[in-house]
């Protein structure tokens, strides 16, 4: 029995007459069969087999970084322009490898609370083809404010007598660039920025009276 030949949708034909074949390389979908002919009877064709051509992945863009406070999640984080179906989420902290796996294979994504800053990517797979990374996007992290007595202890519970200077009060601040002090008696300033000095004097705080002895 001899081989014609084989061909693919849209008659292409190749003058290969044995029972194997290899293509050249494929751009789209396509649909192999072969020709065959046994002495004078008319050709026939085989059934057809078919390779299926995946697009290469294309891992897109993330979106939805943004800064936040210390102890909150991320907010939504989106994927776009990828060829490919989500194979997972990546998150990876400061200058670590993305070793955070996430199980979620959706085009949007939101962390769990954040303690430090973070880059988030998703990895998209299309058919076969090798699985892509998409682009980055960081979630920064600010410190929580906190303000802090760190003048002398008990300083900032002081009983004077009239006009007698306070002892200077202070706080320290930490996750702020300063801070704003509203509701002072009068008489009393604020000095500084991210480490606040409360003074004053002749204010009157409790009036003191002399001690009787007997």
């Amino acid at each position: 029995m001899a081989k014609l030949g084989i061909t693919i949708q849209h008659m292409d034909r190749y003058s290969n007459t044995t029972n194997t074949y290899t293509s050249a390389v494929l751009t789209q979908t396509t649909q192999f069969r072969a020709v065959v002919q046994s002495g004078s009877c008319a050709p026939a064709n085989s059934t057809t087999t078919t390779v299926t051509v995946d697009q290469g992945s294309v891992g897109g863009s993330v979106s939805g970084g943004t800064t936040i406070c210390s102890g909150s999640t991320s907010g939504l984080l989106t994927l776009s322009g990828q060829t490919g179906a989500v194979l997972r989420w990546q998150a990876r902290y400061h200058h670590s490898a993305h070793g955070q796996i996430f199980s979620n294979t959706t085009n949007t994504y939101t962390s769990a609370v954040l303690t430090q800053t973070t880059q988030f990517r998703a990895v998209v797979q299309s058919g076969s083809c090798a699985p892509a990374n998409s682009t980055t996007t960081t979630v920064t992290i600010t410190a929580n404010n906190t303000i802090i007595l760190s003048s002398a202890a008990g300083t900032d519970a002081q009983m004077k007598c009239i006009n007698t200077t306070i002892t200077n009060i202070t706080y320290a601040t930490t996750g702020a660039t300063g801070a704003i002090v509203t509701g002072l008696p009068s008489g009393v300033t604020v000095h500084g920025q991210r480490v606040l000095s409360l003074s004053a004097v002749h204010r009157q705080l409790q009036e003191c009276f002399p001690t009787r002895l007997h």
